[in-house]
């Protein structure tokens, strides 16, 4: 799911820019080297801003899975074209849906960075939220996020939470098939 459609797979398609600069089997680079043909590309260019949203019992794969493919798309580039920052939904300590605490700084209090692609990482146990204080100023917060980022996205059940935001009225969306029937009852103007 997202605001953008070119936003599937960017680390793909810039990392297919440079497939004809990658050694061949023997060793022979087929044009300039990677780090050559980087030099100029990408040494002097801003980092690409990605967040990463913790949410209460999230899937750890759902927070470091995107994180090592990020992580891997600077490898290939040879340059530090992503950076990739987790913010937790509640305190610096996140549960996660097994016996693990994702120690993430900083909390959604604490962040006011613009960033390029914002993105909720759930897991297999949501909830919906119990609307208190803290729940409304999270799920304030998650829209002026969405807002002022150019892409927004979730993982797992993070688009359950963007549904209760609101930012994803009208929209199509994909998501784990055993949240489907949950979304559809709450939110049917998801599609």
């Amino acid at each position: 799911m997202s605001s953008d459609r070119s936003s599937i797979g960017i680390g793909n398609r810039m990392a297919a820019r440079h497939a004809s600069s990658f050694p061949t089997q023997n060793g022979d680079a087929t044009s300039t080297s990677l780090s050559k043909c980087n030099e100029g590309a990408y040494a002097t260019r801003k980092p690409i801003d990605i967040a990463i949203v913790a949410l209460n019992q999230v899937s750890p794969l759902n927070v470091f899975g995107p994180v090592e493919v990020f992580a891997r798309a600077n490898a290939v580039l040879v340059a530090p074209v992503y950076r990739v920052q987790i913010i937790s939904a509640m305190t610096e300590e996140c549960p996660a849906s097994f016996p693990v605490t994702l120690n993430a700084s900083p909390t959604y209090q604490e962040f006011e960075q613009k960033v390029d692609t914002f993105l909720v990482a759930g897991g297999p146990f949501w909830q919906p939220p119990v609307l208190n204080t803290e729940t409304v100023s999270f799920l304030s917060w998650l829209r002026v996020n969405c807002a002022r980022s150019r892409r927004y996205g979730a993982l797992c059940t993070g688009s359950m939470m963007l549904a209760e935001a609101g930012v994803l009225h009208q929209k199509r969306v994909a998501m784990h098939w055993s949240g489907m029937k949950e979304i559809a009852t709450r939110h049917p103007d998801i599609h």
